[in-house]
């Protein structure tokens, strides 16, 4: 999928097709992907194509997803169970969820990558899905670390200090803000 980073939108109608004219501004960093796209369909003429717009998110900061990730291969190495089973119990303790109902003769598993059964209605099943931490913006990933760090000095982890944690946690979400 080709990208690009835009703003002042507008719509224009034609009156002489009664088509619509869609614009939007874009930087320079995006020219190439502009360039791209009307490459391809310049190409591809004749077939439809689809457009899709969303709201740019930052994601978290890079240090606070390997500090996470440390803290769940040091919290699996004293449980001695496995990163991906701890990180998938942070996931339930602290991460972002959903509830939601199944046919029974539907797998979860095709739609979901972390989900857990909550109980049986009838000939429904009901799950809670669970949002990877890649897709957490700043604030999802701040809770989630905070849990993580929680688990940790229960264990007897050391830990960044409130200090520390608070300008690794500030950083993310100022560079979130301006991105916006």
């Amino acid at each position: 999928m080709t990208q690009a980073r835009i703003k002042n939108v507008s719509l224009i109608r034609d009156f002489k097709t009664g088509r619509y004219i869609f614009s939007a501004e874009v930087g320079p960093e995006s020219i190439g992907a502009i360039q791209e796209v009307r490459r391809l369909m310049d190409k591809s003429a004749d077939k439809p194509w689809i457009m899709a717009i969303e709201r740019r998110r930052e994601r978290r900061s890079l240090d606070a997803n390997a500090y996470a990730w440390l803290l769940i291969g040091r919290i699996a190495d004293v449980l001695l169970i496995s990163k991906e089973e701890c990180y998938l119990d942070m996931l339930k303790h602290y991460g972002q969820r959903i509830a939601l109902r199944l046919r029974a003769d539907i797998d979860p598993a095709g739609y979901f990558k972390y989900y857990e059964e909550a109980g049986r209605l009838g000939e429904y099943i009901e799950y809670f899905c669970f949002k990877g931490s890649s897709e957490y913006d700043s604030r999802e990933m701040s809770v989630f670390i905070e849990g993580i760090i929680q688990e940790a000095e229960q264990l007897g982890i050391p830990t960044k200090t409130p200090d520390e944690l608070a300008a690794m946690l500030s950083l993310m979400e100022e560079s979130e803000r301006r991105r916006v």
